[in-house]
């Protein structure tokens, strides 16, 4: 997805463990080596409960708790969603930047249910 010259990678991962959302966050640094941010947020379901970590990668506007919203919205569990940013030039304040974040993981969502 673009949105004024800033491009978003959105993909929706199955994980069961900690370990695996590590893993795929590590990934996507050296797929989007250009991306100036990757926020993520997953809901994992643990013997101890259900675990939600997520990460704006000090991103403004506080994507990665729009993708743990979204997560939690279409009641994803073992579930998480990875959005890299690259940057294209055009500042989009904190709230753009959240709504773009959150568009991006829902298409990556709506795919996957289409799959």
């Amino acid at each position: 997805m673009v949105v004024k010259k800033s491009r978003f990678y959105a993909h929706l991962y199955e994980v069961s463990s900690v370990e695996e959302v590590q893993e795929i966050r590590e990934q996507h640094r050296k797929i989007y080596r250009k991306a100036a941010h990757h926020c993520y947020a997953a809901r994992l379901t643990l013997p101890e409960g259900l675990l939600e970590p997520f990460g704006s990668d000090g991103e403004v506007g506080r994507p990665g708790m729009v993708l743990l919203n979204l997560l939690q919205r279409e009641e994803l569990t073992s579930h998480m969603i990875v959005v890299s940013r690259i940057f294209g030039g055009i500042k989009l304040g904190p709230g753009n930047v959240s709504r773009a974040f959150r568009d991006a993981a829902a298409e990556a969502v709506a795919a996957a249910r289409m799959e």
